[in-house]
């Protein structure tokens, strides 16, 4: 019949009381000493570092006589813990493994060291009968809490109890922190990354944390260092500005403020107060509060704005936030460091874009030159009266030529009515020498556009009623996906789309422009954009100049012209006083 080793201690140690003249347990008919063994197991290690090592520490051993139990003792392992063998026989509770634990020198003390079990996340080692205290050094993620195992004696053999243990279970308590950085509330329903407009606001949430479970193992050998538990986040020094509203929630409600510490920085690194400048923030947690709080989940909310320096379409604005906790029993310096990334981008219509697909290079850039503003181009002025060849009288016009000085703006509506404001300014652009009309920091959205005023030079042209509809589109890696962590909330391609509205009332597309991306993992987790090719269908948006006198003609020109003026004004006077004299006679 298998028996419990407490049990069996009870039998040992009563044994042990009898003067040593005569022994409780009659000498077995297969002999025992401490040479015999069995397998002890360790069970759901599932720390994967090349570092870890899992070792068994013996602190109860049994003592033999002629083939039989005689008693049980602590070892040199256990002496000095403040654990007594009575104890250890009433049974191992939380306290006294955690006392036993502390009493070890992993770097110096001798223990049996487990082996994995191939394919699961079981160690095992064959060991003598006795009680061991299970000791995890070396991992990388998991935080590990001494266990107890033991060996009974069962009759004249070996019998491997895994069930008696701390609490209600033998098998490792572990626990492994997970770390989470999202956006509240993204534009494209991506928690990772985000399209946004100069001068947003962007909240984000840093959760799915828990301080560990440590137990008293984690104590520092000379007693002058704190677990650390400690979380912080870095905000792109020049896309974000400020930090607004932080709140940290440990549970379901908020956290003792005198158990944390919030310390942040601007853009030079340096520690500051004024949050309006910080573009960085530390939360630390106390020793006390950590180990007070087990499995307790921690979340941490702050907002910033999203500023008009950020970088546009393809060139992301990055904010990482890391997680510091302490994962080495012996060395409260030593911690396993968590990260996580969100993505922000912005976008411009002909602004700037990365074109190595076309040139090789690894910095090129290239305007994009969605939208242009032309005009008739005429071969030369004096030949040609409001569009018309004065020598064909053909009002053909030759080609296309840039037109500046059209202004436009970006509507949030269909009828044109609420201007788009972007930072706080509204969105209006005027074409350049080149006739490209560009607008920046837009969010991925629809637009729609109108000329609100027209050129006047080099002539007067007619203002173009006609309404523009303007989808801007992105897509981003999501999980869905199935990509590493790395690349989620990257952008792999967005369009452009141009669609001019008919007398119908419906649109038409008039111009698209399409940016795929082919991003890369690098080495330490970084991620580089890799080739961008793009297709762009321009739009060219003309107008036609205004009827005018001429006066291309030159000096002789106006002459003659004001000259008629003039003998009409002539004529008209002559005509008036000879009416006057015609009346006065007929009187």
């Amino acid at each position: 019949m298998k028996k419990s080793w407490t049990k069996i201690l009870t039998v040992a140690l009563a044994a042990a009381t009898l003067a040593g003249t005569s022994l409780a347990t009659a000498i077995p008919a297969t002999a025992l000493s401490a040479d015999d063994k069995d397998t002890i197991k360790v069970i759901d290690v599932s720390d994967s570092s090349t570092a870890l090592t899992v070792k068994a520490y013996q602190v109860v051993e049994f003592t033999y006589d002629n083939g039989s139990v005689t008693g049980s003792q602590l070892t040199a392992l256990a002496d000095g813990s403040g654990v007594a063998l009575a104890d250890i026989k009433s049974g191992m509770d939380y306290d006294n493994i955690v006392k036993l634990a502390n009493n070890i020198d992993v770097s110096t003390a001798t223990g049996i060291q487990l082996t994995k079990v191939a394919g699961t996340t079981t160690y095992q080692a064959a060991a003598p009968a006795g009680v061991y205290i299970i000791i995890v050094t070396g991992a990388d993620a998991t935080v590990y809490n001494p266990a107890i195992v033991s060996i009974g004696i069962d009759g004249d053999s070996l019998t491997t109890d895994n069930k008696v243990s701390m609490a209600d279970t033998a098998y490792l308590k572990s626990t492994t922190p997970k770390f989470d950085k999202n956006i509240v509330g993204s534009s494209e329903g991506n928690t990772e990354g985000d399209t946004v407009a100069y001068g947003s606001e962007v909240e984000f949430e840093i959760k799915d944390m828990a301080f560990p479970a440590y137990s008293n193992f984690y104590t520092d050998p000379v007693g002058a260092k704190e677990l650390r538990f400690e979380i912080s986040d870095e905000l792109d020094p020049t896309a974000f500005e400020g930090i607004d509203e932080i709140e940290v929630t440990v549970g379901n409600g908020a956290a003792n403020t005198e158990k944390y510490t919030v310390e942040y920085t601007d853009k030079t690194g340096a520690v500051t107060t004024d949050t309006g400048a910080a573009l960085g923030f530390t939360v630390k947690f106390a020793d006390d509060y950590i180990r007070a709080n087990p499995n307790v989940p921690v979340k941490i909310t702050y907002k910033s704005t999203f500023t008009s320096n950020a970088t546009l379409n393809y060139a992301e604005n990055k904010n990482t936030a890391t997680l510091k906790y302490s994962n080495n029993p012996k060395n409260l310096d030593a911690v396993k460091t968590l990260t996580d990334t969100t993505y922000h981008y912005s976008f411009g219509i002909d602004a700037d874009i990365d074109t190595r697909a076309e040139t090789g290079s690894s910095t090129e850039n290239r305007e994009t030159y969605e939208l242009n503003k032309v005009t008739e181009k005429r071969s030369a002025a004096k030949d040609y009266v409001d569009g018309t060849s004065k020598k064909t009288g053909s009002a053909t016009m030759v080609s296309q030529m840039p037109l500046a000085g059209a202004e436009f703006k970006l509507f949030t509506d269909e009828s044109c009515s609420t201007v788009v404001k972007i930072d706080g300014k509204e969105a209006v652009a005027e074409s350049d020498e080149n006739g490209h009309i560009k607008f920046t920091g837009l969010d991925a959205a629809t637009y729609y556009m109108k000329e609100t005023k027209a050129p006047t030079t080099p002539y007067a042209y007619a203002l173009d009623t006609r309404t523009f509809k303007i989808e801007i589109k992105a897509d981003l890696y999501d999980k869905a996906d199935n990509v590493s962590e790395e690349l989620l909330g990257v952008m792999k391609s967005y369009t452009i789309t141009t669609s001019e509205k008919g007398e119908d009332g419906n649109y038409t597309e008039v111009g698209k422009a399409t940016y795929t991306n082919t991003p890369k993992v690098l080495s330490g987790g970084s991620v580089d954009n890799g080739v961008i090719t793009h297709k762009v269908d321009q739009v060219e948006i003309v107008n036609t100049p205004l009827p005018a006198l001429p006066s291309t003609g030159g000096a002789g020109t106006i002459a003659i012209t004001v000259g008629a003026a003039i003998g009409m004004a002539g004529f008209l006077t002559l005509y008036i006083v000879n009416k006057k004299k015609k009346d006065d006679e007929a009187e």
